[in-house]
């Protein structure tokens, strides 16, 4: 028990810190090991893990090591966006989880800034290290303070801290990994070198011979970055990609309202009902892909019955839920064929759509270990693309209403209008994001990685999008309105795609 004196019950509650001595460590993964026998981690994951940092030129070369896990931030973000709460802060300050209730969404694992969360391939939750909180209960040190044979990892309560541990949380070289993401982390480390903190010292985009691992690197980086160009396998798909494109499609119509509260015959069936049809199908396809991405979609029922407030997976179910039911009434109301009941329904939906587009970017705003996605025009542009997509859906279903010249012009404006400025904003986005190094590095991988074609795809199919709508507007040609109004709806989808999976794709440990 040298290395955790202090670990006796007291009235208060401790506030748990661990720190590691870096001019200590040996790198024998002692640790590790202890840690997947302790908690049963399988093969594949680990809650702890030794990264080697390589510095120097030939013959001057020196190496050191860093141990990884959970930080157990003051701040968790995982807490926060959990919406189950299966993460969760004891009292005494430990970010403890409960597989049992985790309905598997990953939103915990885009939250964290350490890459310290994973999927457990057995239980299917999300789990990482939780500072052995049930041998901390028992009055027991951590499995990895325990088999450490250089006393490298010291841990204690920072209220009635030992004389070991007040020794070195009073080391002027004292750190903590990303100070600059307000999580308060709870993990130290003292001496060694402080490149080794830095996930993104390596050059990762660097041609490598098959066997080469990358200095710095984890053996799963080594294997990603090699493999493609990425060094972190996305936790959010392609289904989450496409859930942002399908409730846009959903959402956009009702976002234009006002315009065709005020410009058009509210009372014809011939578009109500084609519009209610699409807008229910863009909503049903979101909830099955949100519901088809969970590792336990037999949970999925949590989110409503315990709920935690605070996350804004639980608001965008609300959002969901609340505009199914709107699109209920306006499909009501369209076979009825009522202008009033129309009017009304339409009106109703307006701000629903508003939430259902815009939501997603608070989602993306919590994540904070992607910082691609912290860019304060998000919000905007996800409703920008709402209503360029529901553009393009009321005019395609203009096409089969045969409204007059004058309506889909409008439109077809109102599409022109909103691709630029859907363009100006990927442009002012990428300008914004260029100061972090994160930041930086994932436009590296939306540009020039394996996400470049879709980038390209969307970028190509909005100029292609804008060049037809201004053909239609000069000529008065609908055919090249109703092509424009496809192409753009599809190539908004390939870029969100490639935004989605890029935001994902920094290394963060």
């Amino acid at each position: 028990m040298a290395a955790t004196e202090g670990l006796t019950p007291a009235a208060d509650p401790p506030i748990w810190v661990k720190i590691i001595d870096q001019q200590r460590c040996i790198g024998c993964h002692a640790c590790s090991v202890a840690c997947k026998a302790e908690n049963d981690v399988p093969l594949g994951v680990h809650r702890t893990f030794v990264k080697e940092v390589e510095v120097g030129r030939f013959p001057k070369v020196a190496r050191s090591f860093q141990v990884t896990r959970c930080n157990q931030c003051e701040d968790a973000p995982c807490t926060s966006v959990c919406p189950t709460r299966a993460m969760y802060r004891r009292p005494d300050g430990i970010v403890d989880f409960d597989r049992t209730i985790c309905i598997g969404c990953k939103a915990c694992l885009n939250a964290c800034p350490y890459d310290a969360i994973y999927i457990d391939p057995v239980s299917r939750s999300a789990e990482k290290c939780n500072f052995c909180a049930h041998r901390i209960d028992r009055g027991l040190e951590p499995a990895c303070v325990s088999v450490c044979p250089t006393e490298a990892i010291i841990v204690g309560d920072r209220r009635r801290p030992s004389p070991g541990l007040a020794q070195h949380l009073g080391e002027p070289d004292l750190r903590v990994r990303k100070p600059e993401r307000g999580t308060h982390p709870k993990l130290f480390y003292h001496g060694g070198d402080g490149r080794g903190l830095d996930p993104l010292i390596t050059d990762l985009t660097r041609p490598r011979a098959a066997t080469e691992r990358p200095i710095g690197a984890t053996v799963t980086q080594a294997a990603a970055i090699m493999g493609d160009g990425g060094a972190r396998a996305a936790p959010w798909g392609w289904r989450i990609s496409a859930y942002t494109w399908t409730k846009a499609v959903a959402a956009g119509p009702f976002l234009l309202w006002p315009f065709l509260a005020l410009g058009m015959a509210l009372e014809r069936q011939a578009w109500t009902l084609p519009l209610a049809a699409i807008a229910a199908t863009g909503l049903a396809l979101t909830v099955a892909l949100l519901v088809a991405d969970l590792t336990h979609p037999q949970r999925f029922y949590r989110m409503l019955v315990q709920p935690h407030w605070r996350s804004w997976l639980v608001r965008g179910g609300v959002a969901l839920l609340l505009a199914s039911a709107g699109v209920g009434l306006f499909l009501i109301a369209g076979l009825v064929d009522s202008s009033i009941f129309i009017t009304a329904a339409g009106w109703l939906l307006l701000p629903l759509a508003l939430a259902l587009a815009g939501y997603t970017a608070f989602l993306f705003r919590d994540s904070k270990g992607c910082r691609l996605w912290q860019s304060p025009l998000l919000p905007l542009h996800l409703l920008v693309q709402a209503a360029v997509i529901g553009a393009g859906v009321l005019v395609l279903v203009e096409s089969a209403a045969q409204l007059p010249w004058s309506d889909l012009r409008a439109l077809v404006g109102i599409l022109l209008a909103g691709s630029l400025l859907h363009t100006a904003l990927i442009v002012s986005e990428f300008a914004l994001s260029n100061h972090e190094a994160e930041s930086r590095a994932a436009l590296q991988a939306l540009r020039r990685g394996r996400l470049r074609g879709w980038l390209w795809l969307g970028a190509g199919g909005v100029a292609l999008g804008i060049a037809l709508a201004v053909v239609s507007l000069s000529m008065a040609e609908p055919v090249a309105a109703y092509v424009a109004a496809g192409v753009v709806i599809a190539a908004i989808g390939a870029y969100e795609h490639a935004h989605v999976q890029a935001g994902q794709s920094v290394p963060l440990a």
